[in-house]
Order: structure tokens, then C-alpha cells, then sequence
């Protein structure tokens, strides 16, 4: 609000930020993610895969400590930042053997994917998107998906894409938001070939 000369007080309209939708953002196919796996050494293949796994923010990984990890219970405490939600998930065959293998050569830290040697700190957000941008030329991908953060994008759009609910998305994602898990999601023609299908059926029947 802001006082006018005349004392009278005027709203003044809002700007409101208009959320992208991301269905049609750049992503990793199935066969692309397989392709980086290939050319990753130890260290980036769990890294990899724990990004992917827990749609983590490129930040977020050098907050993991070791001790999050608890390899006899298959389990990870995901810490996220940003005001998401941190929670523990369980850990698949294919992101245990990669932390085991990992876990054997990893230099002594309290982080489980440490920073650069004489830090105290864990892996940075900037080593992340070298290591990334590395594999992905490596790999002979476009420079499209060059950020780490097309794992996360990546990794909702397959959940969406096998059919998983936009609750449990949310949840793999760390959303706080519901709102922020529904940007990927549209309606299709099949979507609204279906509405109008059922929508006819159910008229129909209520004017028998």
C-alpha cells in the first residue's frame, strides 16, 4: 500500500512470479543416464546415481555426511537445502553397490563425497557441475543437459512417466510444495479425450 497526497491509501497490484513448467524441459532418457554411467569413474558414478536417485540439487550432495549413509540398513538420510523437505529413503541395489565400491577408495572425511584434498568441506556445487559437464561431452551427449540438475528434472519425469502419483514425486524430490511436483505435469489430448469421455457417460446416466 502506498499513501496518496489526499491521504487516501491505494493497493497497488502484486507482481506474482509465474512458475515455469518444466514438461518440456531438456532431460536424460533412460539409455542417456546408462551412457554417462559408462564413461564415470568410482567417485562420479555414486555421485551420479545419488543425485539422480534423490533428485537432489547440485548443492546438495556435499552435505551428505558419511554417517548419513547406513549401508547395513540400505538407508540415506537425504539432506536438502532451499526449504526442502530432508528425510530418510531407502537405498537401491544398483546406488548400494556404487557407494560400496565408492566407500573403499573414498579418501578419510567425514563427508560422504568429500571436497578437494586439505578441505574440510564436502564436494562443492561448482567440482559437481565440472565433474558433470565432463561426463556428459564424454558421453558424446548435448550440451543441452550439461547441468547436473537435469538429474533431478530427469528423475521426476521418469517417476511421472511410469505412472507414479504426484505425491510420491514429491516426496522423492524433497518438494515442500505440492505445486512445485505438479510443473510437470500437463494435460494432453489423451488427458482431455478421457474428461470428455467420462463426462458424457455421467450426463448420460443422470438424465435417464
Amino acid at each position: 500500500m502506498v499513501e496518496m497526497e489526499a491521504g487516501v491509501r491505494q493497493h497497488l497490484p502484486v507482481k506474482r512470479r509465474v512458475r515455469k513448467r518444466l514438461d518440456h524441459a531438456p532431460y536424460l532418457t533412460q539409455a542417456d543416464l546408462a551412457t554417462v554411467l559408462r564413461v564415470c569413474d568410482l567417485r562420479l558414478r555414486a555421485l551420479v546415481l545419488v543425485l539422480y536417485t534423490y533428485a537432489l540439487r547440485v548443492s546438495e550432495p556435499g552435505t551428505l555426511a558419511r554417517t548419513d549413509w547406513r549401508a547395513a540398513r540400505r538407508e540415506l538420510y537425504v539432506r536438502r537445502c532451499k526449504g526442502s523437505i530432508s528425510a530418510t529413503h531407502a537405498v537401491p541395489d544398483a546406488v548400494h553397490e556404487a557407494l560400496v565400491a565408492w566407500d573403499a577408495t573414498r579418501p578419510s572425511s567425514p563427508w560422504l563425497f568429500p571436497g578437494r584434498a586439505g578441505t574440510s568441506r564436502g564436494i562443492s556445487a561448482s567440482m559437481v557441475r565440472h565433474l558433470w559437464r565432463q561426463a556428459v561431452a564424454t558421453a558424446g551427449l548435448s550440451p543441452r543437459v550439461a547441468y547436473p540438475h537435469v538429474l533431478k528434472h530427469s528423475r521426476c519425469v521418469h517417476l511421472r512417466d511410469a505412472g507414479a502419483r504426484p505425491e510420491a514425486i514429491q516426496q522423492v524430490a524433497g518438494h515442500e510444495q505440492l505445486t512445485s511436483t505438479l510443473r510437470y505435469f500437463h494435460v494432453t489430448e489423451e488427458d482431455r479425450a478421457v474428461i470428455r469421455t467420462a463426462t458424457d457417460g455421467a450426463l448420460a446416466a443422470l438424465v435417464r
